[in-house]
């Protein structure tokens, strides 16, 4: 990297271009790397790469510095700059594109640093989510939250209500984009941008509105274990197939971690463990969430045929009581399940069980229909009516080798 740099920078006296035209290299030589023989020349290959990209830069240089068409990818449902710009038609005349231009590169000023990092990559190198979170370092999901906040900004500075009906599509999204955030929509705990995503998925929607419900209900009712104690609880909807997963954690030092957080965009240590965590392969992880609903960067790897590490590597900030908040698919082979009685068919049997390997305060809470009768705790504490659904639950400490259970049965006639 240090010699790209000094290559470029030896025909370019511009710091900032120079660097943004190493980065365009790197990205250039990563999608053409599978054509790149193994001959020991690897340098001089990325030297061909640079010199390629440095003649398209003169070549081009003098072109607008921003385009206002329409230019969304194809890959992923996100915004574009000419859905922020244009009610109907995106500007024609060359002179009010220029004001356009210089209004909006204005705004962009004002952003932070990762900001105008990500509006560069995606609005003027024209470079896709996945190409611009592996530049910036940053989770996709930061891209696309980081993405909609400056286009968000735009519309307000410039005073843009209209919207086109393009934009207006790209806000309508599905259950299994809606269930990841579920959990924090009902704790009123998301991000303006994606708070009124969900709530616009919640008006055609009666499944996601029933759960979303059930769930305001019964966090009030939740409890948890003292300040210096580990909390943990398990969400289970066996219909939607969709668990919610929290976890408290303390940090005593949660300035000093902050401010390295901030002057490295949020990248984890390699070797810390930060709100990681294990998983069995029955589940799969949609997403990590924290207090305020930002998301988490990860990587998941395995472990053994059927266990999964989760590595945290982005952290937008840490909390004095910092918690994290899984969302987990389940598989068809998953344990935490409802079954029909042979013997009865009205009569239905669900059960959970977990093991979190710390002293924790631990809590399991499964969602039967609202028409379930006759609910009866074999294993558990009790039944809470959250009104769309009832939770059969257990609540308990546990020691670090104790497993938490809850079997239960219910009668259902439809």
């Amino acid at each position: 990297m240090q010699a790209m740099l000094s290559f470029v920078r030896s025909r370019l006296k511009n710091k900032d271009i120079a660097e943004d035209i190493v980065q365009e290299i790197f990205i250039r030589a990563f999608k053409a790397y599978g054509s790149y023989c193994e001959d020991g020349r690897l340098k001089n290959w990325l030297f061909r790469i640079a010199q390629n990209t440095l003649n398209n830069y003169f070549s081009v240089k003098s072109a607008p510095l921003l385009s206002l068409d329409y230019n969304g990818d194809s890959d992923d449902s996100d915004e574009s700059l000419y859905n922020c710009l244009a009610a109907d038609d995106s500007p024609e005349e060359e002179y009010i594109q220029k004001e356009l231009i210089n209004d909006i590169m204005a705004v962009v000023g004002k952003l932070s640093s990762v900001q105008k990092q990500v509006f560069t990559c995606r609005f003027i190198k024209e470079y896709s989510v996945s190409e611009t979170a592996f530049l910036v370092g940053i989770p996709e999901g930061s891209v696309k939250s980081a993405t909609h906040y400056t286009l968000k900004k735009i519309r307000s500075e410039l005073g843009i209500t209209q919207q086109s009906n393009r934009r207006k599509d790209m806000e309508n999204i599905n259950c299994s984009e809606a269930y990841k955030y579920l959990f924090m929509f009902a704790k009123n705990a998301l991000p303006e941008d994606q708070k009124a995503l969900v709530k616009k998925h919640l008006e055609t929607c009666k499944e996601c509105a029933d759960m979303v419900s059930a769930l305001q209900k019964l966090i009030p009712q939740m409890t948890y274990a003292k300040e210096d104690e580990t909390t943990h609880f398990l969400i289970h909807f066996p219909k939607a197939k969709i668990s919610y997963c929290g976890c408290s954690s303390q940090f005593k030092d949660f300035e000093r971690i902050n401010d390295y957080l901030s002057k490295n965009n949020g990248k984890v240590p390699k070797e810390l463990e930060w709100m990681g965590g294990g998983f069995s392969s029955c589940y799969e992880l949609l997403t990590m969430l924290d207090n305020e609903g930002n998301e988490f960067g990860y990587e998941v790897h395995a472990e053994g045929n059927d266990h999964f590490r989760i590595k945290t590597t982005h952290i937008k900030k840490i909390y004095p009581l910092t918690w994290v908040y899984y969302v987990y698919l389940h598989k068809a082979d998953n344990p935490n399940t409802i079954k029909q009685s042979l013997e009865a068919p009205n009569l239905y049997y669900g059960s959970m069980q977990n093991s979190f390997g710390n002293p924790v305060k631990s809590a399991l809470y499964q969602a039967v229909p609202a028409e379930a009768e006759n609910i009866r705790i074999k294993r558990g504490n009790g039944v809470i009516d959250c009104g769309t659904y009832k939770f059969a639950y257990v609540d308990r400490y546990v020691t670090e080798e104790e497993r938490i259970r809850l079997d239960y049965s219910f009668l259902l006639n439809k």
